[in-house]
């Protein structure tokens, strides 16, 4: 796989992408809940979709990005 790498928000996310699978984690802050907690991603390229699953300390998210011209 490749290393790929992420900014959010100042914050850098670093991980892999493999086979249309995208593996990110990293410290994030958000100013809304006031806190710094370890981001863990995982998204597979669907077409021109990613779409996958994301945690958060104790929060779970569900992740779709699609691809901007």
């Amino acid at each position: 796989g490749e290393t790929a790498t992420a900014m959010a928000d100042g914050d850098e996310l670093i991980g892999t992408y493999n086979d249309g699978e995208l593996k990110l984690k990293g410290p994030m802050y958000v100013p809304e809940a006031g806190m710094s907690a370890t981001l863990d991603m995982t998204a597979k390229l669907e077409g021109d979709d990613l779409v996958g699953n994301a945690t958060w300390d104790m929060y779970a998210a569900t992740v779709h990005g699609t691809r901007t011209e």
